[in-house]
């Protein structure tokens, strides 16, 4: 398992107008590491902190952060780190970034998105020795983003689900599906083979996770749960469709009819899952669930 610490919030007198520092990357074997994680990149390349977003190849890891590594101009940026771990001297790919908030590895390009300014960008995985490539501009908040042999997928916060066929976008996104009113506000997006799944994050009841056909997702799309609060990340594994919202639910692949199962409680934003467990976090812990 891997995931990103944010680190600590320090302010004046705990207020407003503080910092996250010391933030990091660990992993921990799946079947347990006596609650010590190894830190394979930590706060001292964050200066102010804050990862906000993770992928994985073979090798390695990488990341977003929101704040630079110190010594670097201000803005984001986008890092990796060997799978063995770097301490406080990981690749730094690009800098100068502008809010980044998803991350992804398509082929030999690293992909992220920058909600403040609406952009998906890419360069190589070796690392930016020009200005990042725009794949799409002129976005709605693009948040979450994920690649398969399929293709790229990327989710913005206007509630808009879009596609590109390789990093380099060759005549601009498709446009999947277009929520309306509650739909918007997406938030996290998963994938299998065959569909994509995702959540709309709203509050009070008016939130929802949906799911559509990678074919042909308007005419496909459906809402797996509605009159949700807050649901944030989501996962997928053969039978069934996993979020958080205050807790842990699932639904079956194709619906449950609108009445999703409690699994467990959790509070945290991320989600994973394999053919064992459930992986989940919370606000100062990692939980293993059995299936």
């Amino acid at each position: 398992m891997y995931w990103l610490n944010m680190g600590t919030f320090r302010g004046p007198g705990g207020k407003a107008g503080g910092s996250w520092v010391n933030g990091n990357v660990v992993s921990c074997a799946i079947g347990g590491c006596t609650n010590r994680p190894t830190v394979l990149a930590s706060g001292g390349w964050g200066g102010s902190g804050l990862p906000s977003a993770l992928a994985l190849d073979a090798t390695r890891v990488y990341w977003t952060g929101a704040m630079p590594p110190t010594g670097l101009t201000a803005g984001g940026a986008v890092l990796s780190c060997s799978l063995g771990g770097c301490g406080s001297s990981p690749s730094v790919l690009a800098s100068g970034v502008d809010d980044p908030t998803g991350v992804a590895v398509s082929g030999d390009s690293i992909l992220w998105t920058e909600y403040d300014v609406g952009s998906v960008v890419s360069c190589p995985l070796t690392g930016c020795t020009a200005a990042p490539a725009s794949v799409s501009s002129s976005q709605g908040g693009p948040t979450a983003i994920i690649a398969d042999a399929s293709g790229i997928y990327w989710v913005n916060y206007n509630g808009s689900l879009k596609r590109c066929a390789s990093p380099s976008c060759t005549g601009g996104p498709t446009t999947l599906w277009v929520g309306q009113g509650t739909e918007a506000a997406i938030t996290a997006l998963a994938a299998d083979n065959t569909n994509l799944y995702w959540t709309n994050g709203n509050p009070l009841a008016t939130g929802s996770v949906f799911q559509c056909a990678k074919s042909n997702c308007a005419a496909t799309a459906i809402a797996l749960a509605s009159e949700r609060s807050s649901p944030m990340g989501i996962a997928v594994d053969a039978t069934d469709v996993y979020w958080i919202e205050g807790g842990i639910y699932k639904c079956a692949i194709g619906g449950c009819g609108g009445n999703p199962t409690f699994v467990a409680a959790a509070s945290g934003p991320a989600i994973a899952v394999d053919g064992a467990h459930i992986y989940a976090s919370t606000s100062n812990e990692i939980l293993v669930i059995d299936k």
